[in-house]
């Protein structure tokens, strides 16, 4: 039986459609040494990202990564317990570290 959190409900029919189109992208969890922008850059251009406007949503505040997107226009990185359906509506792609999907499976559904 699966108990579904309905305080995240409009995030999740939101969601949706990201799957259905393959514009969700599982990210192995990292953090940067440094927080430079070069390095998020590199991250998007590696991923073929740079022209598309991207969410980068993490699990807990991650001080170098947050930093290290700040100056990039088309690019956004939210914590998972900050997200909101507007930055999910206006981006292109998605990118989910493991962490992340682990707690929004912890959030969404309990068994």
């Amino acid at each position: 039986f699966l108990y579904f959190n309905f305080n995240f409900s409009s995030i999740f029919v939101i969601v949706i459609p990201f799957f259905l189109y393959n514009n969700i992208i599982i990210i192995k969890d990292f953090n940067f040494e440094s927080y430079k922008t070069k390095n998020y850059l590199l991250m998007l251009k590696n991923l073929f990202l740079l022209d598309l406007k991207t969410l980068f949503i993490i699990p807990k505040f991650e001080k170098n990564i947050i930093l290290s997107s700040r100056n990039i226009f088309n690019a956004k990185v939210a914590v998972l317990n900050k997200i909101n359906t507007y930055d999910i509506m206006s981006s292109n792609k998605l990118l989910i570290s493991e962490n992340s999907l682990n707690e929004i499976n912890k959030l969404f559904f309990k068994c």
